[in-house]
């Protein structure tokens, strides 16, 4: 192979996403608190099997403990969405100027032992952590939460 070769096949890989950040995680906890108005309060807590709890506070559809297994193409999805935030990149917090506003927070525990906690109000975190908040909340009406 030439070295010019060489260099067209890594800047191929590098547009492929093949050097995205690893999804895998060990656990998933992640919390909404109120605002003034309606949000919805609870929190998700997902380990690396899909084992999943859901405690629903105000302002969902119901209250109360939930569990289940998160289904293999969501739970794929959210690998996809916690490695597209890259989330050891990021500030451990972020905040809005704007009051009576919602507090995210996002705690992922990754194999090895390693953890990252991002306390967002408003929230104010760049666009990737948005998406895989809007995830997290998807995932309080797309399982079979028993």
């Amino acid at each position: 192979m030439t070295f010019y070769s060489f260099i067209l096949y890594l800047l191929l890989l590098s547009g492929c996403g093949c050097f995205m950040p690893s999804g895998d995680f060990r656990e998933v906890e992640f919390s909404a608190g109120l605002c003034e108005g309606t949000c919805p309060q609870f929190s998700i807590t997902i380990n690396e099997t899909g084992a999943s709890t859901y405690v629903a506070g105000m302002f969902n559809d119901r209250e109360g403990t939930f569990t289940t297994v998160i289904k293999p193409a969501q739970f794929d999805s959210l690998k996809y969405f916690i490695a597209k935030a890259d989330l050891n990149s990021l500030p451990d917090t972020y905040a809005t100027q704007a009051t009576d506003m919602p507090s995210y927070q996002i705690k992922v525990s990754f194999p090895g032992g390693t953890t990252k906690t991002i306390d967002d109000y408003g929230p104010a975190g760049p666009r990737a952590l948005q998406e895989l908040y809007g995830f997290i909340f998807s995932l309080r009406e797309t399982q079979d939460w028993k």
